[in-house]
């Protein structure tokens, strides 16, 4: 094998796209900052069983594990930063009162998540912690929406759940059911035969309601399936009124759905959940919801709700860049020209020393002008 070949789904980043991605990260964490989001920068590798806890537990399989060579234990590469967050507000800031996080950085996959996608990912995201009521999950929702608007002026399609819908449901099972994970899952690969040869008969006719009713808020079937549920379980009744909230909060500035059969993340998210998708994609730009419960497992449990992206799936929304607009500077030994140099650097400008008889490429930037020597000094002159 050539020596050059890297491993499957992970490739190298050429200079117009990793222009195109740095930019685009500060882009994302500069509007995180303007709403008051702190940013972190988590290790890569930390112990296994750090990752694994709460909300990162379905993420084993996905992490890569090695032996700590000083103390024997065993390690793993993060595969998701949200756990890591969870960690750094429950146990190292130990705030109570309301905390903003947010996060840009590589992780690793065993295996890609689609079937095109990278086991390389970099995770673009933001928590909000120490929060219970709907104004934080409507704060995060709003936060992503303005990042991919600064990003594509093209139509989104926001779909929309509550976990506590389906809880309500499964939580009528009768007493000692061991299938509730089950119908969970039929419920992810929208199994119908699954969801009809369920034991309780009521349990799974609810469920089917639930899956046939994903569309727009104020569909028939969904204000069918709103009816039944309410009336048979009432604990729904402030899930239902939530989905309200959030679908006329960013009316106008998306096209919502709602999907009360996602459950795509049912282990640990217990309120509103969401996925961003452009038209007609068939994977997220961006998921997130609310998982109360997980940081309990760092020893202090905490309201918390948040979104992450792929700033790699991002950027494939923005076209190439132009290049760059920038000065040559044919090299010379002269001090003048190096104050010359370092003043236009310093006013921001791009300045690209050419060596004496080196072919220089000129893919990356575009050389509209050129320092020469002038009566005076130094001078910037636009090239012919």
């Amino acid at each position: 094998m050539p020596l050059w070949r890297l491993p499957d789904h992970v490739a190298d980043v050429l200079p117009a796209e990793a222009r195109k991605l740095e930019e685009l990260r500060r882009v994302a964490l500069d509007i995180f900052r303007s709403h008051g989001y702190e940013l972190i920068q988590p290790p890569l590798l930390e112990y296994l069983e750090s990752l694994i806890t709460g909300v990162g537990r379905d993420l084993e399989s996905s992490i890569f594990k090695l032996v700590d060579q000083l103390s024997g234990r065993t390690m793993g590469v993060r595969a998701d930063i949200t756990p890591q967050a969870a960690r750094i507000d429950a146990h190292l800031l130990n705030r109570s009162g309301v905390t903003r996080l947010a996060y840009c950085g590589h992780l690793l996959h065993t295996t890609p998540r689609t079937p095109l996608g990278s086991r390389e990912p970099i995770q673009l995201g933001a928590e909000l912690y120490g929060y219970p009521g709907i104004h934080a999950d409507l704060e995060i929702l709003e936060l992503a929406l303005s990042l991919l608007r600064r990003v594509t002026d093209e139509p989104l399609v926001v779909s929309v759940s509550h976990v506590g819908i389906v809880q309500a449901v499964l939580g009528a099972a009768a007493n000692g059911s061991d299938w509730r994970e089950a119908a969970a899952n039929a419920l992810v690969r929208k199994d119908r035969a699954a969801l009809e040869q369920l034991p309780d008969t009521q349990v799974g006719a609810d469920l089917l309601a639930l899956l046939d009713a994903a569309g727009p808020p104020q569909s028939v079937r969904l204000n069918a399936c709103r009816t039944r549920i309410e009336a048979r379980h009432p604990s729904s009744v402030q899930a239902f009124a939530d989905l309200d909230r959030v679908a006329n909060a960013i009316a106008g500035r998306a096209q919502v759905l709602f999907d009360l059969a996602d459950t795509h993340s049912y282990g640990y998210h217990n309120g509103i959940t969401f996925a961003v998708f452009a038209p007609g994609g068939a994977a997220a730009l961006a998921r997130g919801g609310r998982y109360d419960t997980a940081s309990s497992q760092f020893g202090r449990a905490r309201a918390a709700t948040g979104f992450s992206m792929d700033l790699r799936d991002l950027s494939r929304l923005l076209a190439a860049p132009a290049p760059a607009r920038a000065i040559s500077a044919p090299w010379t030994d002269d001090a003048a020209w190096r104050d010359a140099v370092a003043r236009l650097r310093a006013d921001g400008e791009i300045v690209v020393v050419e060596f004496p008889g080196a072919l220089h490429e000129h893919d990356e930037f575009a050389y509209d002008r050129e320092l020469v020597r002038g009566d005076a000094g130094w001078i910037v002159r636009v090239r012919d």
